[in-house]
C-alpha cells in the first residue's frame, strides 16, 4: 500500500486503483489497504467493482471506517446501450466482426444477454463466431489427451 501511496501524486491528481471483481479480494489485501489508507484527502482512490452478494457485503463493510461513496448500478443495460457496448468492445479489438452487426444482431445478442455485461461477452462471442466455443473444447481435450504422455524427449544427437 506504501508504495500504491508514493505513485499517487496528490489530492487534486489522485491514483485511481480499478479492481474488477474485488469482492474476491483477500481479507489480508483488504485488512491493509483500510489500515494504510488515510481517512481524508487520500492521494489514492479505490474504485471497487463489486458483485451483489454477501461476500461483496462484508467487503464494503470493511472499507466502511473510510467513508466509500457507493454508487449501485444494478439495472440491465437496454437494447441501445447492449449495442452500444457491444459495437465499442469490437471497436477497440478493431475486429471486422462490426461489419457482421445489424439491428437484428444486436437485439439477439441483448435478448440473449439480459443485457448483463459479463453475459452479453459470452453470447456476442457465441453469436459473432458461432463454434468458437466448441473450437476450444476440442483443443482443450485433444491437449488433455496428448498431455498423459508428459512432454516430448529432447535429444542432444
Amino acid at each position: 500500500v506504501d508504495d500504491l501511496l508514493r505513485l499517487a501524486r496528490d489530492v487534486a491528481d489522485p491514483l485511481i486503483l480499478l479492481m474488477d471483481d474485488a469482492d474476491s479480494m483477500p481479507a489480508a489485501t483488504a485488512r491493509a489497504l483500510t489500515e494504510a489508507l488515510p481517512r481524508e484527502g487520500s492521494p489514492l482512490r479505490l474504485l471497487l467493482a463489486l458483485g451483489v452478494d454477501a461476500r461483496s457485503s462484508r467487503l464494503l463493510a470493511a472499507f466502511d471506517a473510510l467513508d466509500p461513496l457507493e454508487v449501485r448500478l444494478e439495472a440491465a443495460m437496454s437494447e441501445e446501450e447492449t449495442g452500444a457496448y457491444v459495437r465499442a468492445r469490437l471497436r477497440w479489438s478493431d475486429s471486422t466482426l462490426t461489419e457482421r452487426l445489424d439491428a437484428g444482431e444486436l437485439r439477439r445478442i441483448h435478448g440473449l444477454s439480459g443485457g448483463i455485461p459479463r453475459q452479453v461477452h459470452r453470447v456476442a462471442a457465441s453469436v459473432l463466431a458461432p463454434g468458437a466455443d466448441e473450437h476450444a473444447r476440442d483443443l482443450d481435450r485433444k491437449r488433455r489427451r496428448e498431455d498423459w504422455m508428459g512432454t516430448p524427449i529432447e535429444d542432444d544427437l
